[in-house]
């Protein structure tokens, strides 16, 4: 069985709501719970996902616009820490899997969010990168 959890906080449509906003709250943030059951037994893993918690946006209307960052370091790292603070609080120990290109028009939010995990520094918080589309590239 799988339950999906949208939050209530900054919903939106894409490339309209993006980042984090004051209280920590990520933009089309999604928790996912599986539980799977054989016989007498039950596991569960939850995951979540959202947009990267930095203030960022991709102001415009044509397709894909590129991001930019939309406060300086010291704001951001107030509403990151409160976002994280927040998912430790609920889960426990996080493991981050970082999926914003590492090239190209996405490298801006990619290095934001590698700063602000390694500056927060965390015993709590594991963090991997996986740039999906250089590793699909020319998959069909």
């Amino acid at each position: 069985m799988a339950t999906f959890r949208r939050s209530r906080h900054r919903a939106g449509t894409r490339y309209k709501r993006r980042g984090v906003d004051e209280a920590g709250k990520c933009a089309n943030y999604v928790e996912t719970e599986q539980i799977v059951g054989h016989g007498p037994h039950q596991v569960a893993f939850t995951q979540v996902r959202g947009s990267v918690p930095v203030y960022w946006s991709q102001p415009g209307y044509k397709y894909r616009p590129p991001p930019r960052l939309d406060k300086g370091e010291a704001e951001t790292r107030l509403a990151f820490e409160k976002h994280f603070e927040e998912e430790v609080g609920c889960y426990g120990p996080v493991c981050i899997v970082n999926l914003v290109e590492q090239s190209g028009k996405e490298r801006v939010i990619w290095d934001a969010y590698t700063q602000h995990v390694l500056a927060y520094n965390s015993p709590q918080l594991v963090y991997a990168t996986f740039d999906f589309h250089e590793y699909c590239r020319g998959m069909h």
